[in-house]
């Protein structure tokens, strides 16, 4: 037990030093935040071309720099690791731009792109892996994510839809809802003047 509680006080410390030596900062040594809202605002990424020119622009040092420090905001310490390397695979990529990958671009009839040679798994790769957590098992978890990108296009399309008809049926009960409050209100106006009267 206390082995496991130093262990863990060490790996803290260890990605803390990490973070403090690749987040970028000004000259006054504060964070620049323009520089992690611009890359913020670039994912998830839409679109193939799009995706396919950020792989292309991981040459450059510096930006390969502030997508790891990106990278590195998202997951959490109560999430497993086969939930941040998720996680991280969907702040980067839709499941739009996914559907045209698989792990290892083997299926040549859907003609699928492979993933597991792109600059950004090698990013996200070594973020995730470490002793507790293997290269086989992100590979592992990658390739499942990948593989159910379409299944969960399709779902999202179904919530939209089902989201939509109901959105499009309350429209038709408001009317009608309105139309029997007055009703109501007029019945019992003239109740009341018709009870005004006998008196």
């Amino acid at each position: 037990m206390l082995h496991e509680v130093l262990r863990n006080q060490a790996e803290e410390k260890i990605q803390n030093e990490r973070r403090q030596v690749m987040i970028p900062t000004s000259s006054n040594g504060s964070i620049c935040s323009s520089e992690s809202s611009a890359i913020r605002s670039r994912f998830p990424i839409d679109s193939l071309k799009d995706f396919i020119k950020f792989n292309g622009d991981l040459r450059d040092g510096n930006y390969v720099m502030q997508v790891r420090n990106y990278l590195r905001t998202i997951g959490g310490r109560r999430l497993t690791k086969h939930d941040i390397t998720r996680e991280k695979l969907a702040s980067i990529l839709t499941d739009k731009v996914a559907i045209h990958y698989n792990f290892c671009g083997t299926n040549r009839q859907l003609k699928k792109k492979p993933f597991s040679t792109l600059r950004i798994w090698d990013l996200i790769h070594n973020e995730v892996v470490d002793f507790s957590y293997q290269t086989k098992e992100a590979d592992d978890t990658c390739k499942t994510w990948l593989k159910q990108a379409k299944k969960r296009m399709e779902t999202t399309a179904e919530k939209l839809k089902t989201r939509n008809d109901k959105d499009k049926e309350h429209e038709g009960e408001q009317p009608k809802k309105r139309n029997q409050q007055e009703a109501q209100e007029n019945q019992k106006a003239y109740s009341e003047k018709e009870d005004e009267f006998h008196l």
